[in-house]
């Protein structure tokens, strides 16, 4: 089994854990029994966990998710008082989460599988692929056999799309180059609200799709490569409401 990693332990003053999860568990439980996912594992250790009441029963104080196949930083509230501030803290768009992306340009062999989208300004894959800084905002739709992907919507998806949007509520990821070479381009990605497989899904609407991404990176779709998706939760931003001070916790 994967095993978590503690990289901050709860305090009186810092009421929260953040603990690494590794690549190939859940970030939270689908049976009650579970043992394997990250937050079982968290509160086999730190029983406290329990004593909050989540937006489900089975998550207690896990305060959001990253995908089974990303790795990276969550964030579990040890306190009542800790969790709701920052619930509220989310809605306001007040909670930060940082992602590290590694990825390559293919717009052509991307675009061969590539259904589903809508149109998107071709400048956005230009000012990325030269170093700019850009946003990225849709709405999203559950998509494809059995929904285990996603799509974004705008208003130039069809009717048909917009009748699917899951929350009537429109995304952004703020998209950054910090470095490139001859096959492949990191991004640094931020987002203060999100949907599922948002920041994969947007690279790949960009064509930039991420590495070993088996959903989204169309050119690897009917692969036999098992390389190991290139995406990490790197950066968590909020304000303690015990201390009213910044917290910034960053890989």
């Amino acid at each position: 089994m994967q095993k978590i990693k503690i990289i901050s332990e709860p305090t009186l003053e810092k009421p929260f854990l953040v603990i690494y999860k590794p690549q190939g568990i859940p970030s939270a439980p689908l049976l009650q029994d579970d043992k394997i996912s990250a937050l079982s594992q968290a509160v086999s250790i730190f029983p406290e966990i329990k004593n909050v009441s989540g937006r489900k029963q089975i998550e207690y104080g896990l305060l959001h998710r990253i995908d089974t196949q990303t790795e990276g930083l969550l964030l579990i509230a040890t306190s009542q008082f800790f969790y709701d501030d920052l619930i509220l803290q989310q809605e306001s768009g007040k909670f930060i989460k940082t992602y590290l992306a590694e990825c390559v340009s293919t717009p052509e062999n991307n675009k061969t599988e590539k259904t589903g989208f809508p149109p998107i300004d071709n400048k956005k894959h230009e000012e990325l692929e030269h170093g700019k800084t850009i946003r990225v905002s849709s709405y999203f739709r559950n998509y494809g056999e059995g929904l285990k992907s996603v799509r974004p919507v705008t208003e130039n998806s069809g009717k048909a799309a917009l009748r699917k949007i899951g929350k009537q509520k429109e995304y952004t990821t703020e998209i950054k180059l910090i470095e490139k070479n001859e096959i492949s381009y990191k991004f640094e990605c931020r987002i203060s609200s999100g949907y599922r497989h948002q920041v994969r899904c947007h690279l790949a609407w960009l064509d930039f799709p991420i590495i070993g991404d088996k959903i989204y990176n169309f050119s690897e779709l009917n692969s036999e490569k098992t390389e190991k998706m290139r995406f990490k939760a790197v950066g968590l931003q909020f304000t303690n409401p015990i201390t009213l001070k910044k917290e910034e916790i960053i890989l």
